[in-house]
């Protein structure tokens, strides 16, 4: 993992670890007078940077309900994962799941897998994304060709009875979990707000909705493109939205170009990042920071790259 600091010292640090980090984010405010940033593993475990130490989130990323992502509410962070895993930050440092008990979906055997979450202050509640992993076929005829070997009437009898899976959005209030019904079945790559108020989704078949009430929702972008949009951000009281070559700041109906635009650098756009009065505008390849006005690509020292 690499580490960039404007702050003093050096301003890249790596760290080498053997883990599958599936997400990192800031730390969670009773961790930041121990580390700055904290990375997650899919068993649950919690890396701590700077401190160099580990802690395992209880309970979380058992067997094969792997641990997918974190994200930062800035008074505290999630944890979320297949199952319907959610877990929180707490005051002491430590982690405690989000609710008694995970969201179960509609059919026996599906899986929810979060993938992005946001805190709405009017009404105060989490709203969570993701998608249903549907359950693998499972029937007498599939078991008795496996019985006899009959590996292409196994696989034939398996794909006529596969579900895909599809998108889920999911809001928790403090005692109940609702399964907001929506007209796609697109995955939910990210659900972020700027005011606490209007959410935004980005889904990963190339549109993005606005929406207060969960249930009325209104088409704000769709993508002429095949690769979609990449990714939202909240950037200074405004919700962002990134393409493989623009950026886009968002209103409840519709966007308006960032501006100046950003550059075209290497690679592919993967996060938008907008910590105080900077933009970061990471791609596969190249890192892009906004500060007084200006785009700047971050040098990546040569010995480092490769870790990128």
């Amino acid at each position: 993992m690499l580490k960039y600091d404007r702050r003093g010292g050096p301003e890249w640090q790596s760290w080498h670890f053997f883990d599958e980090l599936v997400d990192v984010c800031q730390a969670p405010p009773a961790l930041r007078s121990r580390t700055d940033f904290i990375g997650m593993t899919a068993e649950g475990e919690i890396l701590l940077f700077e401190e160099g130490t580990r802690q395992q989130i209880p309970g979380a990323g058992l067997g094969e309900a792997r641990m997918q992502a974190l994200v930062d509410l800035d008074t505290q962070v999630l944890a979320l994962g297949y199952g319907g895993q959610v877990y929180s930050s707490d005051e002491r440092g430590g982690w405690s799941p989000l609710a008694t008990t995970f969201p179960v979906p509609l059919l026996d055997g599906d899986s929810v897998r979060f993938i992005t979450a946001t805190q709405q202050r009017t009404p105060n509640r989490f709203v969570l994304g993701g998608e249903i992993v549907t359950a693998l076929a499972d029937s007498a005829d599939i078991d008795a060709a496996n019985e006899t070997d009959d590996v292409d009437r196994m696989v034939d009898l398996m794909l006529a009875d596969t579900r895909p899976d599809y998108g889920c959005l999911w809001s928790f209030t403090g005692d109940a979990w609702e399964m907001i019904d929506l007209p796609t079945d697109s995955a939910i790559d990210d659900v972020v707000t700027a005011d606490g108020r209007t959410i935004y989704l980005r889904f990963r078949e190339g549109f993005v909705w606005s929406t207060r009430t969960l249930t009325n929702v209104t088409e704000v972008a769709v993508s002429g493109s095949d690769a979609g949009y990449a990714a939202l951000g909240v950037y200074q009281g405004q919700v962002l939205l990134a393409d493989e070559t623009s950026l886009f700041v968002l209103s409840e109906q519709d966007t308006t170009p960032f501006l100046p635009s950003p550059p075209r650098t290497a690679g592919y756009t993967e996060v938008l990042s907008g910590p105080g009065e900077e933009l970061y505008l990471i791609r596969s390849l190249s890192v892009l920071r906004f500060a007084d006005g200006n785009w700047t690509e971050l040098t990546i020292p040569p010995e480092m790259a490769t870790l990128s």
